[in-house]
């Protein structure tokens, strides 16, 4: 790290090893290897005197259960899963060590991400649909196909880090989402309708980890960071 990171640099952290399933299956080694390996990376980041840090954490994951919708950035953060108790420590060490050592940060709180390139099997509830639908899998849901959730396509989110790294957007914290709620019933028919094939899907009990209707709001980010996003779902 200390070869990579430049005085004065912008470090983008987008690094991680899991998700909300393997998370909690070892909280243990996910603290270990997430929050310990950020903090071997912001301790290097104060000895080579960074100028800021764009750090990409996840809404749906460190709010919780949300008591009004759409969610805003002033709202408690409760997660209800190892994985979000990570991203939100993650986000108070980064928090923390700016203010300490005097360089920026800005933590993006991105919604359900899609797109190109995401592991299919493991990640992405948009990706999984369509992966299963396409080789004739069921499509699982835990809980309701009328859970709301936020998507935002990843294209939309790296134009978001970028707007980020602007010097003037310093110190806060935003959403990057598309700012409405999807259910997993109209996602399961965007599918069927772009795959032209039926979804075979199957209800399932819904799991500790899984919350309520969740979309945030992103009226700060449009102010701040000049962005919107550019690409739905067309659902």
């Amino acid at each position: 790290l200390r070869k990579a990171i430049t005085p004065g640099c912008v470090i983008v952290h987008l690094a991680g090893t899991s998700n909300q399933a393997t998370a909690e299956k070892d909280p243990v080694r996910d603290a270990e290897i997430s929050i310990v390996g950020t903090l071997k990376l912001l301790e290097a980041a104060v000895q080579k005197k960074i100028s800021k840090i764009v750090f990409l954490s996840s809404a749906p994951a460190v709010y919780g259960e949300a008591s009004k919708l759409p969610v805003d950035t002033r709202a408690l953060p409760r997660p209800r899963s190892a994985y979000g108790a990570m991203k939100l420590a993650i986000e108070h060490y980064v928090r923390h060590y700016a203010e300490r050592h005097g360089f920026s940060y800005v933590i993006l709180r991105s919604a359900n991400a899609y797109g190109p390139g995401q592991f299919a099997k493991t990640h992405g509830v948009v990706s999984k649909f369509a992966y299963n639908v396409l080789k004739g899998l069921p499509v699982e849901i835990w809980g309701s196909p009328d859970v709301m959730r936020d998507f935002i396509y990843v294209d939309d989110v790296a134009r978001a880090i970028v707007a980020a790294l602007d010097p003037k957007c310093s110190n806060v914290t935003l959403h990057v989402s598309s700012g409405k709620g999807t259910t997993l019933g109209m996602l399961i028919r965007a599918v069927e309708k772009a795959s032209g094939i039926t979804a075979n899907v199957i209800i399932k009990e819904q799991r500790p980890i899984d919350v309520p209707d969740l979309y945030f709001s992103i009226k700060d980010t449009i102010r701040i960071l000049k962005w919107k996003p550019e690409i739905s779902l067309q659902v």
